[in-house]
């Protein structure tokens, strides 16, 4: 089902030249997920993508859909939660993506970077790499810290 995103001033349709802040946490309840892992992000337009207050993903530039990768992995276990933080912004509505995604990987040196900074028209690419995108029951956000 399709979600619009709705201007609170006005209660129209934004599809061009706005701007989210998500304040959350990746937080992990099922043991199979703990591991390393890349994290990327398939946006258009800008993007800062901040885990634990350190920034992993800095991409301010209007563009089409592309894919941004972390140059370093995080280690996820049950019970820690990490803090992250995403701002992004959309330009003009020619395309609209913001894919939070992860690729398991077997040790930190097992990055993948092929497909980073890459314009990306859809996912499969990504999936054929091993990129899935995170399940929504690993992402928490605190109360009233999405904003528009």
């Amino acid at each position: 089902e399709h979600e619009s995103i709705i201007d609170p001033r006005d209660n129209e349709e934004l599809n061009e030249y706005y701007g989210i802040q998500y304040r959350g946490y990746i937080n992990l309840k099922n043991i199979n997920y703990e591991g390393e892992y890349q994290i990327g992000l398939l946006s258009d337009d800008g993007v800062i993508l901040a885990i634990n207050n350190n920034v992993i993903i800095d991409n301010q530039d209007a563009h089409a859909p592309k894919f941004n990768c972390s140059k370093n992995t995080i280690n996820l276990k049950v019970g820690t939660p990490l803090k992250l933080d995403l701002d992004s912004f959309q330009g003009p509505r020619v395309k609209v993506a913001n894919t939070l995604m992860w690729r398991k990987v077997n040790s930190p040196n097992d990055r993948d970077y092929s497909l980073c900074k890459k314009k990306m028209k859809d996912l499969d690419k990504l999936e054929d790499k091993g990129w899935e995108v995170i399940p929504q029951d690993v992402l928490a956000r605190d109360i009233g810290t999405c904003s528009i």
